[in-house]
């Protein structure tokens, strides 16, 4: 059984694994930051960006459709939140490189 946070009992595989979940969520930030600062993002980058973003909203979608559905889904609270917090990060990273395709703008 785990918590809100983590695991009851202290289980280094669980803890790792909670650890790379919210390292995982929060590794576009760099690429973000870099965005929004240089206003200027590759093609290549964008499409990556763009998919990874709609790979991990069928996750979320995913997510919902088995706790729903199948008959003694755990719920993992960590998984949920840094996975909705990645999905955000994606969209915004998007939505921010589109903006500044149209435009044009250049640092």
């Amino acid at each position: 059984q785990r918590n809100l946070f983590g695991p009851h009992r202290f289980d280094i595989m669980e803890i790792v694994w909670d650890f790379f979940i919210i390292l995982v969520s929060i590794k576009i930030i760099p690429q973000l930051i870099t965005l929004k600062r240089y206003r200027e993002v590759e093609n290549l980058m964008s499409d990556y960006i763009f998919f990874f973003g709609l790979y991990r909203g069928m996750y979320l979608l995913n997510w919902i459709y088995r706790s729903y559905y199948e008959h003694g889904y755990q719920h993992h609270w960590i998984m949920y939140i840094f996975g909705t917090l990645q999905t955000a990060l994606c969209v915004d990273f998007f939505c921010c490189s589109f903006v500044f395709k149209k435009k044009h703008i250049k640092p």
